[in-house]
């Protein structure tokens, strides 16, 4: 299975949504993310499912994570703005802060590949 995850940054904040309605993990926070694909996508068609129209750049390199029973290779864009926006749903975090949100093991090992 292939992912792409979206890192939006504005400062030393991260933009990160809730896990709703789902019976994998729900209440934990997430980077918004593209729809798990049983083939690798192009770019251009990432860009085309980011959640919001910004300026995203591909992020070098990514890696695989086994999840039950499949293998997930995540790749990653990133998008750096100057201000703070309201995308919905979501909320602006501190990466000091990390720390003491719900987030699964795959969002941290995403995270510090990131940060």
């Amino acid at each position: 299975k292939f992912i792409y995850f979206y890192f939006i940054k504005s400062g030393n904040n991260i933009f990160l949504k809730k896990r709703t309605k789902t019976k994998f993990l729900n209440g934990l926070m997430e980077m918004p993310s593209s729809q798990y694909l049983n083939h690798r996508f192009s770019l251009y068609k990432a860009k085309k499912l980011a959640p919001i129209n910004l300026n995203w750049k591909k992020v070098p390199g990514g890696f695989n994570y086994n999840i039950s029973n499949f293998n997930l290779e995540i790749k990653f864009l990133k998008a750096e703005i100057k201000t703070k926006i309201n995308i919905s749903p979501g909320k602006w975090v501190n990466e000091n802060k990390l720390q003491f949100l719900p987030l699964s093991t795959l969002t941290k090992k995403a995270l510090n590949f990131l940060i």
